[in-house]
Formats: structure tokens, sequence, C-alpha cells
């Protein structure tokens, strides 16, 4: 329902004792200083540059970091948790709907289901707090960027098939 947060991803890192590419690297990650992003050596899921809690949404992980989370999962749950393929992402995120963003196309009505600089300043905020969409899902437009194991592509008019799941 909500982007996975620090207390799932802590609870992974806990059992697997699994250390991410940030953390076993010599540049570090992204973090937030004075307001702006840069890449040390001490940035982390742990330390994004700004206080967080179990309840924000983990930062500051690689694509090859969430894939190993979804290994971790996919044991836990008993069946294959995979990324979402962008076009999957995306159909997830309108939720069945065809305006700019799924409770309209007002820029106003971002403020309502996501958070933004504008709204929260240089730092992700708790996961859950804005509307979710007619699927039940919540930060999907805003709050941190997501993981696809694909790329964004323009989407022609005619009907498609997704090119993964014909796999």
């Amino acid at each position: 329902k909500t982007p996975v947060t620090v207390g799932q991803f802590h609870r992974f890192v806990s059992e697997t004792n699994y250390r991410t590419e940030s953390e076993t690297g010599t540049s570090g990650g992204f973090g937030v200083v004075n307001g702006q992003l840069e890449q040390r050596p001490q940035f982390n899921w742990r330390n994004p540059g700004y206080v967080q809690s179990d309840e924000h949404p983990v930062t500051i992980i690689t694509f090859g970091d969430a894939n190993e989370f979804l290994k971790w999962l996919s044991k836990k749950a008993q069946r294959e948790m995979l990324l979402p393929t962008e076009s999957q992402w995306e159909y997830a995120c309108r939720a069945g709907t065809t305006s700019m963003y799924y409770n309209g196309d007002d820029d106003a009505a971002i403020d309502a289901i996501g958070w933004h600089q504008k709204n929260s300043g240089v730092s992700a905020m708790p996961v859950g707090q804005k509307q979710p969409n007619a699927f039940g899902l919540l930060d999907m437009s805003g709050n941190v960027y997501q993981w696809c194991r694909d790329v964004y592509n323009n989407y022609p008019t005619e009907t498609l098939i997704d090119p993964l799941q014909e796999l």
C-alpha cells in the first residue's frame, strides 16, 4: 500500500546482515546537506541527511538493493515479489484515471495526494499521510522516487501487451 519503510528495510537488514551499495562502496549515497542533495560517504539508508523514523520511506537504496530486499520478501511471503514494470507502476498510480494526477488535473490537487518540495521541505515524509488512490495505494505521487524494473517510454495510442508479461 505504501513505499517500503525504513522499519521494513531494517527488518530485512537485521535478518540477513545485508549491506547496501552505499554502505559497501567508497562514495556513499546522495543525502541532504543544507537543502541540497550531495554525495558523501556517510549517507546511506540509515542516514539520509535528515531525521527519519521507521515510518519514513527507505531512501538511498540502489536497484540492486531493492531487488535483494525483494528476494528476501519473496522467501518470507512464499511467493515471488518483483519490482513493477514502469507501465504496471503507471497503471497502479493512476488507478483507472486519465487525468494528470489521480485526483485531477489541477496542480494544486497534488498537495492532497503527494509530498513534494513545496509542501515537505527537503526531506521525505512518513508514509500513508496523504489521500489514497482508487486502488487504496498511498504515496504514489511524490515523496520519494520508486524503482521499476524497466524504464519509461512514450506510450503509443493502440492497445499494448507488456513484454515482460509474455515471458
